[in-house]
């Protein structure tokens, strides 16, 4: 039967402890007084022997299991009882008082209910010598009353007796639990009476020591009362003494004042007519002094400002020749000076003038592509910290400039690395040069001068091609457009261009020539042309079925079918033109660029000259492209839509670079159709016109590799050669 599992014996106790506490015998609870405690905590720790701790259980369980083997059924009455005696029933009205002195007052008695059975039958009842004990599941809940077993199954009685037990183990643990939480409650409540009576003895002290002193006063004030009234007695006698004699005096002063106010009448009458004449005669006296002070005092200021006077002219008139002889010197000298600054001006125009139009010569005679490069300013977005963790700074480290200050051309990369084997740090540097180079700093105004040339060739009849080149993000679109509120100071390539064949066709026409400007304005998105100034109904079904056909035309032209053109009769209409192409631009975000164009877009102007004077006709155009960044898939992180563009750009830029390179090495086929972009700007590459490309850079320095290929690709295109530009007049 030891071996037999016993499921809750820890929790279970003797049946002679159990029977002893159903008979209230327990000494957890106490009915005669004893030593207060200080605190509550102490009160249960003291009680710790007498009230059944959660260690004594498992002792009894332990000690039950050897006496089990003969289970009665007195015993397990006895253990309902007992357990039905801990447990507390607030509706019993009969209650146990238990006196716990407090220290220092009386003791105090506590009113403990006893212990009911409850009403809701999940506890033991004692009828007629029988234990009925619902199971108690983990749940809560109450399982059906069980089959009584046979006499003959000791071991399931057994059982049976355990689960009892255990379950009345538990109740009693949980009373017990209970009991102690009310005598903590006891403790507080005991501990704030002692406080409120050690405060109420306070005030009853404070109390007693006020009465008495009342006591005092009041004795004192009636001591003081009766003096009071002897001394007003006394001082009653006097008074009317004093009012009898001052009676007497009032009457012989009234008589004498009666005399005195009669004498004092007559002076009085006497002093006003003296103080009357007096005042005539300090009234005169006073005007005769005011009237000689102010003349006196006239006197004198007339002749103190008539010497400062005098002095004052002497002095003037000495520096106001002094002056006259030095303004006549300076204005000698200013002379001088404008007319040595207006030849210096005129001679630097003439020179500068004269320097941009060799170096066109120069270029042109070469047949090469002029390249210029601009690196891009640091933006807000750059400052920060790059993909590697490290603070980056307003400065550029890894680009350098020449450190002559005329050498406008040049640029190198400085590359900073690690050798694997020694860790030795290696400095790598690449020198590139280029027909003009633009710093960070560099203006919008500034590099439109150096293209300004080749926007007055447009006019003068030839075809020119300005496009911009680099990764995205490296400013081309700032480069060419400017942004999306443009200012007089960011204006970019196109507006300025626009702009200054308005005022050079206005000064040009006092020489007889007339001008019709018109304007078109295409993308090329995967590898399809959109129309970007057709309406937004045309412009949706231009993306879905109108299809632009690229046409090369005899004499070095270049059309494409069923572009919308329009008239450009003032600069005002270019700018609405501008804005509704950048409405109808593919543009989106990458993780390389918040606003990146998925396109190449293609302004063409279309001067269309005649002198009336001369009867001569040019018909220039002006081509400014923005081609859409190069970018990384792993850099960009694009998917989808996006995914698609980047593959679409990539490659009609790897086909420009295949044209570059096939005609820098003079093959005898130059693949241009094997994008749109190539095939358009076929003319432009292959020597019939005026081609200026802008490479773009970034100064970030986590894109010097994109940087390195850009300026490697930029090279190669200014060394090629496409031979001299015509003009087309006639």
């Amino acid at each position: 039967m030891s071996g037999l599992p016993r499921p809750g014996i820890s929790g279970l106790v003797k049946p002679k402890a159990l029977s002893a506490i159903g008979k209230g015998e327990t000494s957890g609870i106490k009915r005669k007084s004893v030593e207060s405690p200080a605190t509550p905590r102490v009160l249960r720790s003291q009680n710790k022997s007498t009230v059944a701790p959660q260690t004594r259980p498992v002792a009894a369980a332990r000690g039950l299991t050897s006496r089990l083997s003969k289970p009665t059924s007195t015993a397990l009455r006895k253990a309902g009882t007992a357990a039905a005696a801990t447990r507390p029933d607030p509706s019993n009205p009969r209650a146990r008082t238990v006196k716990r002195p407090r220290s220092g007052g009386p003791t105090t008695d506590v009113s403990i209910p006893k212990a009911n059975p409850p009403a809701n039958g999940t506890g033991f009842t004692n009828s007629k010598n029988k234990v009925t004990s619902p199971p108690v599941t983990s749940g809560g809940d109450t399982k059906p009353k069980k089959k009584k077993r046979p006499a003959w199954d000791t071991k399931g009685r057994l059982e049976d007796m355990e689960e009892h037990v255990g379950a009345l183990t538990r109740q009693l643990q949980e009373n017990n639990d209970n009991l102690g939480q009310m005598y903590d409650k006891l403790g507080n409540s005991q501990d704030k009476i002692r406080e409120l009576e050690l405060f109420r003895q306070s005030l009853t002290n404070k109390v007693e020591v006020k009465e008495q002193e009342n006591s005092q006063i009041n004795h004192q004030l009636s001591e003081m009362r009766q003096t009071l009234e002897v001394t007003q007695r006394r001082h009653d006698e006097e008074l009317q003494l004093v009012r009898s004699k001052h009676a007497q005096e009032i009457a012989e002063a009234k008589a004498d004042y009666a005399n005195l106010q009669r004498e004092s009448k007559a002076l009085a009458d006497e002093l006003a007519q003296t103080q009357e004449t007096l005042t005539l005669r300090n009234r005169e006296n006073s005007q005769l002094k005011n009237t000689i002070s102010q003349q006196s005092a006239s006197h004198l200021a007339l002749e103190s400002d008539c010497l400062a006077l005098r002095q004052k002219l002497t002095s003037t008139e000495e520096t106001l020749a002094a002056r006259k002889h030095y303004i006549s010197t300076l204005e000698v000298q200013l002379a001088d000076s404008r007319a040595l600054s207006a030849e210096l001006e005129a001679k630097l125009r003439e020179e500068e003038t004269v320097r941009r139009r060799l170096h066109n010569t120069i270029q042109e005679l070469k047949g090469n592509i002029r390249v210029f490069c601009r690196v891009r300013p640091l933006l807000h977005s750059d400052l920060g910290t790059d993909s590697d963790g490290k603070n980056m700074t307003g400065l550029i480290p890894h680009i350098r400039y020449p450190e002559e200050a005329n050498n406008r051309n040049g640029i190198e990369l400085v590359q900073s690395q690690e050798s694997a084997t020694s860790g030795k740090t290696t400095v790598k540097q690449y020198p590139f040069t280029f027909d003009r180079v633009f710093r960070p700093e560099t203006t919008q105004s500034t590099v439109f001068e150096e293209i300004s040339q080749l926007v007055q060739s447009a006019l003068d009849g030839y075809p020119v091609c300005i496009f911009a080149y680099g990764q995205t993000g490296s400013g081309k679109t700032h480069t060419m457009e400017g942004p999306n509120q443009p200012t007089e100071d960011t204006m970019g390539m196109i507006p300025r261009a626009v702009r200054q064949i308005y005022q050079t066709a206005t000064v040009l026409r006092e020489k007889g020539w007339e001008y019709q400007m018109e304007g078109q304005f295409l993308e090329i998105y995967n590898e399809a042309i959109h129309d970007l100034l057709a309406n937004q109904s045309d412009a949706s079904q231009s993306h879905v079925g109108r299809k632009h056909d690229i046409k090369h035309l005899p004499g070095g032209k270049t059309m494409v079918t069923d572009l919308t053109s329009v008239e450009l009769d003032s600069p005002e209409k270019v700018h609405q033109l501008l804005k509704r192409a950048t409405q109808n631009r593919a543009v989106a975000a990458t993780q390389c660029n918040e606003r990146s164009s998925r396109s190449h877009s293609v302004f063409t102007l279309r001067l269309n000259g005649h002198n009336t004077i001369t009867n001569e006709t040019s018909e220039g155009v002006l081509n400014l492209i923005d081609l859409a960044g190069s970018e990384r898939l792993s850099q960009s992180g694009s998917t989808g839509d996006r995914l698609k563009e980047t593959q679409a750009i990539n490659k009609s830029l790897s086909s420009l670079g295949d044209v570059i390179y096939a005609i820098s090495n003079r093959d005898n086929h130059v693949p241009y159709r094997n994008s749109k972009l190539t095939y358009l700007l076929q003319n432009s590459l292959g020597g019939n016109s005026k081609t200026l490309m802008f490479v773009n850079i970034s100064p970030v320095a986590t894109n010097f590799q994109e940087t390195l290929c850009s300026l490697r690709f930029a090279t190669k295109v200014n060394s090629c050669q496409i031979g001299t530009a015509r003009r087309n007049i006639k």
